[in-house]
């Protein structure tokens, strides 16, 4: 089983990526928000079988700088599988 962490942004998409037990959560790398034809690739490649989304977060811009995508997403998605006793 891995899932699939998604922090979508109106710029960049962050991804993360769980290892094969659910346990913990790896960083991809970012993908541009209007290449998300490429999350489908991942899914198929990686063997995904769930998706998890996090919710958009409004960021102030001197924040925003500061965000890395792929490591947001990858916190998001450890916390999923923390709470899901992954």
């Amino acid at each position: 089983m891995r899932i699939l962490g998604i922090d979508h942004g109106s710029v960049r998409i962050g991804l993360a990526l769980s290892d094969e037990l659910g346990w913990t959560a790896q960083p991809l790398s970012f993908i541009e928000a209007d290449k998300l034809s490429h999350i489908v690739e991942i899914v198929r490649q990686r063997e995904v079988t769930r998706i998890v989304v996090g919710l958009p977060r409004n960021v102030s811009r001197a924040k925003r700088k500061q965000k890395i995508d792929s490591m947001a997403a990858q916190l998001m998605l450890q916390s999923y599988l923390d709470a899901h006793g992954g």
